[in-house]
C-alpha cells in the first residue's frame, strides 16, 4: 500500500510540474513579493521530498546498503577502498563516508532508522538548492523568475534522486552552485575551495572547471581556482589517511577507474538492450551489427572517449562564455 502510495505521489508531482510550466502566469500574481515566494517554495520543497522519505524507508536497497557498509568500516577502522566487502560500494573521494559513520553510528546506537538517517542530508541538501535556485531566478531579468523555484521544488527527477533513490548528488551540485555565484563577487580561491567540495563528494563537477577557468580574465586568478578546486580533495585524502594508515594509491585509482554501471545508463544501456533485442528469433537480424561487439569495446573505451568529448564541449563552451563578456560579474548573479 505504501509502495502505491509512493508512486502516485510521484505521478502527482510530475503532473504539478506540467502545470505550473504551462501556467506560469498563475503565479505571477505573486511578484513584488519575494520573500512569499521563497518560503513557499522552501515549503514545498520540504514537504515534497520528506514525504516519500517516511513512506520509502528503505530506498533503494544497493546504495543503501554501500552507505551502511562504507559508514561501519570507517567507524571501526577498516579501509574503504581495499576491503572486499566494499568493493565497488564508494568509488568517491572520502567525504561522504564519514557523513555515513555518523549514520551508521546513531542507527546503532539510538536505534534510528538508518535509510532514513542516510537519506536525510541529501535531502535537507536540495531543499537548499532549491532555496538557492529560487533566490537566483528572482534576481534574473526574466518573466517566469518566479516559476523557476516552484518548478524546482515539484520537479520528479530531483525528488527520485534524493527522496526516492537516496542518491546525494544535490550535495556536489549545490557546492557548485555556491562555487558559480562566488565567483560572481571576485572571491576566486574560495570558489574553488568550494568547487574542491563539489569534487570531494563526487568526481563529476570537475567537469565545470574548464568553464569556470573561462570565466576568470587572469592567469592569477585561474591558477587560484585550480589549486583551490585540488586543495579539498586532497585533504579529505590526507585526513583519511590520517585516520585510516595506507597508500594513496587505491584512493585515486578507485576515483579515476569509476566508470558507472556498464548497461544500465546512457549509451551502453540503449547497446545492451540492443544485444538482448539480437537475442530473440523475431529480431535476429540485429546479430549482423555485432551488438555484443560494440557492447564490449565501450565497456573497455567508452569512458574515455566520453570524457575527451565532454571536456572538450565544456572547454569550448568556457571560451564562447568568456568572449561573450568581460567579467565573471556578467555571468553569474550575486545573491545578497
Amino acid at each position: 500500500m505504501r509502495s502505491w502510495f509512493a508512486l502516485a505521489w510521484l505521478v502527482g508531482l510530475a503532473f504539478a510540474w506540467f502545470w505550473f510550466a504551462r501556467q506560469s502566469q498563475v503565479l505571477r500574481a505573486a511578484k513584488g513579493s519575494h520573500r512569499r515566494v521563497v518560503v513557499t517554495c522552501v515549503g514545498l520543497a520540504f514537504v515534497t521530498r520528506f514525504v516519500p522519505v517516511v513512506l520509502l524507508p528503505s530506498g533503494a536497497t544497493f546504495d543503501i546498503t554501500s552507505s551502511a557498509i562504507v559508514g561501519s568500516l570507517l567507524r571501526f577502522g577498516h579501509d574503504v577502498y581495499t576491503a572486499p566487502l566494499a568493493e565497488g560500494r564508494h568509488p568517491y573521494f572520502p567525504l561522504q563516508p564519514f557523513i555515513d559513520a555518523l549514520a551508521h553510528r546513531l542507527a546503532t546506537e539510538y536505534g534510528l532508522p538508518f535509510p532514513v538517517l542516510v537519506t536525510v542530508t541529501p535531502v535537507l541538501t536540495d531543499v537548499l538548492l532549491t532555496l538557492l535556485i529560487t533566490r537566483v531566478s528572482l534576481r534574473l531579468p526574466l518573466a517566469t523568475g518566479e516559476t523557476v523555484g516552484f518548478l524546482y521544488a515539484v520537479h520528479p527527477v530531483a525528488i527520485y534522486v534524493c527522496a526516492y533513490h537516496g542518491q546525494f548528488d544535490a550535495e556536489p551540485l549545490l557546492a557548485a552552485m555556491l562555487a558559480a555565484l562566488t565567483i560572481a563577487t571576485g572571491r576566486v580561491f574560495l570558489a574553488g575551495l568550494l568547487l574542491g567540495v563539489a569534487v570531494a563528494l563526487k568526481p563529476w563537477p570537475a567537469l565545470f572547471v574548464p568553464l569556470f577557468i573561462g570565466c576568470v580574465p587572469q592567469w592569477r586568478q585561474r591558477g587560484a581556482l585550480l589549486i583551490g578546486s585540488s586543495l579539498v580533495p586532497l585533504a579529505c585524502v590526507a585526513v583519511y589517511r590520517a585516520m585510516i594508515p595506507g597508500s594513496w594509491v587505491p584512493v585515486v585509482a578507485t576515483v579515476v577507474s569509476y566508470g558507472g554501471v556498464p548497461g544500465w545508463w546512457g549509451v551502453t544501456a540503449l547497446l545492451r538492450l540492443l544485444f538482448v533485442v539480437s537475442q530473440s528469433q523475431t529480431f535476429s537480424f540485429l546479430a549482423s551489427l555485432h551488438p555484443d561487439r560494440v557492447l564490449s569495446e565501450v565497456f573497455s573505451n567508452g569512458r574515455w572517449v566520453l570524457l575527451r568529448a565532454v571536456l572538450g564541449a565544456s572547454m569550448l563552451a568556457a571560451s564562447a562564455w568568456y568572449r561573450s563578456g568581460s567579467s565573471a560579474r556578467h555571468r553569474f548573479p550575486p545573491i545578497p
